[in-house]
């Protein structure tokens, strides 16, 4: 299997753990007896189950699969590469909010028409902007997946 063909193995599983997620994200608010915003994790009152989910389990998973990647492969430069790869592509979309439109998507809900206020004052998008709406998002999306798409290039041009 060439470069090419292993990048794009590697980016279809990075979608498909980001479907996951938005899999997960949904059956966690789906839950009565769950309020999202004030989950409690046993003893420790957790302020949002957003934080945890998102500022510690993502950044957590994508240094876990760029290790797994390292300490699997043969030591060269393409490799390492190809790790650092790993760990920022799942860092990008993560940041570009990819989940959110896996959540909406295989979940069969509409994208919301206004504001999204579950955002509000907790997320860099309203400290930015001010507001954020569907349109935004995707936009900001796109801006992510285009840096994603960047740094696939580099490591497809150091190979050669």
């Amino acid at each position: 299997m060439n470069t090419r063909e292993q990048i794009f193995l590697y980016l279809v599983l990075i979608i498909v753990l980001f479907m996951v997620w938005g899999k997960i994200d949904w059956v966690v608010y789906q839950r009565p007896d769950i309020e999202p915003a004030s989950y409690n994790f046993g003893y420790i009152q957790v302020p949002s189950y957003w934080f945890w989910m998102w500022l510690i389990h993502v950044p957590l998973t994508s240094l876990l699969v760029m290790l797994a990647f390292w300490i699997g492969a043969p030591d060269t430069d393409q490799n390492n590469l190809t790790a650092l790869g790993l760990f920022l592509t799942i860092l990008l979309f993560w940041m570009g909010g990819l989940e959110d439109v896996f959540y909406f998507v295989l979940n069969g809900q509409p994208f919301p028409a206004g504001e999204w206020i579950w955002f509000k004052g907790t997320t860099v998008y309203w400290a930015i902007f001010g507001t954020w709406n569907t349109p935004l998002h995707f936009l900001w999306l796109g801006f992510f997946c285009f840096l994603v798409f960047l740094t696939w290039a580099v490591i497809d041009y150091y190979e050669g």
